[in-house]
């Protein structure tokens, strides 16, 4: 026969939802508080409940033709545009700047990024680029 701490940690560690593992602890005999306790440390299961959008501006001072060898390479879509404010949701592009300053200034711009996805082509582009600047 098992220990009731035995019967808990089972209860605790088995498979089901919260609320089966809370009711499954009442017919135990706990009470409410002692079970608010017991389960308190359980993760809390994470959804990825709102999409957020987001977008990054990447300052360099490296040839456009490197840039774009370097997308190429590393299999970012990309375009080379001249200096523009419109957004886009497929590629990364390269645009020229005012406000950099020096010797072959160019920005690199995110194509308009959600959730971990876009988290990621964000990790690859920076990977990249700094694969790029280490040469």
């Amino acid at each position: 026969m098992k220990s009731l701490n035995e019967e808990i940690q089972d209860i605790k560690t088995g498979k089901g939802s919260k609320t089966s593992k809370k009711e499954a602890l009442i017919k135990l005999g706990l009470r409410k508080h002692e079970i608010d306790i017991i389960l308190s440390d359980l993760p809390k299961q994470v959804t990825e409940r709102f999409k957020f959008t987001f977008g990054v501006e990447i300052e360099c001072l490296v040839a456009s033709s490197v840039m774009r060898e370097c997308a190429t390479r590393n299999a970012m879509p990309f375009q080379y545009e001249g200096y523009n404010h419109e957004d886009n949701n497929h590629y990364y592009k390269f645009v020229s700047d005012s406000s950099i300053r020096g010797e072959n200034p160019i920005e690199c711009v995110s194509p308009v990024l959600t959730g971990k996805v876009g988290m990621k082509s964000l990790e690859n582009c920076c990977k990249a680029l700094m694969r790029l600047m280490r040469k």
